[in-house]
């Protein structure tokens, strides 16, 4: 294709499985050309060289293009914070002063991290400060996947926060606005293996974010097999292929502990639609919106069978899927964004095209 070029490799390295996804992008718009689910040999484990190199050589196998990745920054050791730094118009050095606050109420040094902030939508109440939305990495937890991806001969192009690299995907679909012309927030939710991470989006700003890890999958898959006493292998069928769907064959109808794992199944739906909700609730308030949009859902818990419809229900919010394309998961939804990461230099050469 006459002028089209590829994206970087976006690389989502999680718990129990590698993500990977690459983009073809020409005038007619960009195409998801190359994706892929990997499981991980060691599931939890840190990435290593030796795990670098296996998964670049499946991409090769599997049609993606180079060795430029972007990667997502692991969600556990993101630092995240909002504050306010004093108005634009004191002239302050607000990228300074905002690395000091974020450091002082993290326990870490100012020099050890790295950090990105951007400024949040004005309020319902009128203040005389600048309110900032903060995210920061510490520099040892980015060397280390750095190392290892570079190690494996991959060429990092950027580690990104994946709440950002979702919001990226999720603006690719227009938001919409009440008769009154306000922006409706709009909620951003990853159910992966160590959490539940929830944002919210106000327009196209990200406002509003939390993981709680009590909520992941590898905690509810704990409750099967401790709880239940349900073997590893049918704990993680049950959730993945059986989950919440009414219609069961007639040999699933009889076995045992069934019930029981779908009840489960089911407070876990609860327990993340009853934080969607106050979430949701808590960025209406804030930034005086006409009311929220919808929830877009993704990571692996996106598709267990029912799980959405049972969100929606304790959510009070239309949910539903995100994902790059129609044939493709939402579990792929983080790489897909992942890898229309663009840098700056990037930003301006094609504003200048």
């Amino acid at each position: 294709m006459i002028g089209a070029r590829t994206t970087p490799i976006g690389l989502d390295i999680g718990a129990r499985r590698v993500k990977a996804a690459q983009w073809t992008v020409s005038r007619a718009g960009a195409r998801l050309t190359a994706a892929t689910c990997i499981d991980r040999a060691s599931p939890g484990a840190a990435p290593t060289a030796e795990e670098a190199a296996l998964i670049r050589a499946v991409l090769d196998r599997q049609g993606f293009t180079g060795s430029c990745v972007v990667t997502g920054a692991p969600s556990s050791r993101l630092v995240t914070g909002v504050m306010e730094l004093p108005p634009r118009s004191s002239g302050a050095p607000l990228d300074h002063i905002a690395r000091a606050e974020l450091a002082r109420t993290n326990g870490l040094p100012a020099g050890a991290m790295e950090m990105a902030w951007w400024e949040l939508p004005p309020g319902s109440r009128a203040v005389e400060g600048t309110h900032v939305f903060a995210v920061a990495l510490r520099h040892a937890d980015a060397d280390a996947m750095l190392d290892a991806l570079e190690g494996g001969g991959f060429e990092v192009r950027a580690l990104d926060a994946s709440l950002l690299a979702l919001g990226r995907l999720a603006l690719r679909e227009p938001s919409v606005e009440d008769a009154a012309g306000q922006r409706l927030v709009r909620g951003l939710v990853d159910l992966g293996a160590t959490g539940a991470t929830i944002a919210v989006l106000h327009g196209q700003t990200l406002v509003y974010q939390r993981t709680l890890g009590e909520l992941g999958l590898s905690a509810l898959h704990e409750r099967l097999v401790g709880s239940l006493r349900i073997e590893p292998d049918v704990a993680a069928l049950v959730v993945s292929k059986i989950g919440l769907d009414a219609e069961l064959t007639e040999e699933q109808r009889g076995w045992q502990l069934l019930d029981e794992a779908r009840a489960a199944i089911a407070d876990y739906a609860d327990a993340v639609g009853s934080e969607i909700r106050a979430s949701l609730a808590y960025a209406a308030r804030r930034y005086a919106s006409g009311g929220t949009e919808g929830v877009l859902l993704a990571g692996g818990g996106a598709d267990a069978p029912g799980v959405a419809a049972r969100i929606e229900r304790a959510a009070e919010a239309p949910v539903r899927t995100l994902a790059a394309g129609a044939s493709h998961g939402p579990a792929l939804a983080c790489a897909a964004g992942l890898a229309l990461w663009t840098d700056a230099a990037e930003r301006q050469e094609r504003a200048a095209a």
